[in-house]
């Protein structure tokens, strides 16, 4: 699933394409993708708008159309945007294509339909009424600011570090690469993290996401030293030469090394 950095790709990507591009027409291919709005809908609402701003909030793009009409994006298992010109380019599983005034085209590409496109006129508002926590990059300044939003958690940290009420934008596997730099092991208790692992999940938080924003969320483009680049069960572990394995926590598959990521008690 597209997680924080994968969304802010898509969000520079839609900045570097399609800003302040005119919507001329829109063609919803599948309405299953639309929440709280139908295509007639849609159309009215971003026709002869232009695409003014992309905000990100966790694994949420926002985009304005005109003065102060927004959609919520989400984008799902497998979904990405396209910006293309010729309809022979149009990528499969197009769901919903905004067809722009300079003759190219903004797809929104959805192969398994699972994300959506929801209207709404404030962003805060959307994210307060969906409670989502503050974003795992831009809202967290401090190892002390972590550990006080995760206090009084129960359950593992890999769990914490998922739930989108708690931290917004951190799925399965940045959990993984996040614990792994850390060298904590997913199931690890959090009420048995102290100030000093605190400071390194924190570290290691913004190192990795800022890192694999600059690598384009890329596994084989990440330095070696990484997790995604070896992500499988039976790799070599790069720091200390173990051997990755795979575990289920509460139900969700989690990579790690059992040699180096240490689980606290």
């Amino acid at each position: 699933m597209p997680e924080l950095p994968d969304v802010e790709i898509y969000r520079q990507y839609l900045n570097s394409t399609a800003l302040h591009k005119q919507v001329r027409n829109v063609e919803t291919h599948s309405t299953q993708v639309l929440d709280g709005i139908g295509s007639r809908k849609l159309s009215s609402l971003v026709k002869d708008s232009r695409i003014n701003e992309a905000t990100r909030h966790g694994k949420h793009l926002f985009v304005r159309f005109g003065k102060n009409d927004w959609l919520a994006v989400h984008f799902g298992m497998t979904g990405y945007l396209a910006y293309y010109k010729d309809d022979d380019d149009q990528p499969e599983h197009a769901q919903v294509v905004f067809d722009l005034a300079n003759d190219y085209h903004l797809a929104y590409v959805a192969p398994r339909k699972l994300g959506h496109l929801k209207p709404t006129n404030d962003p805060q508002a959307f994210r307060n009424r969906e409670k989502l926590g503050p974003d795992a990059l831009r809202d967290i300044s401090s190892a002390d600011e972590l550990a006080r939003i995760m206090k009084g958690k129960r359950g593992g940290i890999k769990s914490a570090l998922m739930d989108q009420e708690t931290l917004a934008g951190i799925g399965n596997v940045y959990s993984d690469e996040i614990l792994f730099r850390a060298r904590i092991h997913p199931s690890t208790r959090v009420a048995a993290l102290s100030n000093t692992h605190y400071r390194t999940l924190f570290t290691a938080m913004q190192t990795v996401l800022k890192k694999a924003i600059d690598k384009q969320a890329e596994p084989d483009r990440m330095p070696k030293s990484y997790l995604l680049p070896h992500r499988e069960e039976g790799a070599e572990c790069p720091v200390c030469g173990g051997t990755i394995v795979r575990r289920k926590f509460s139900g969700r598959g989690a990579y790690l090394c059992e040699d180096h990521q240490e689980k606290l008690t």
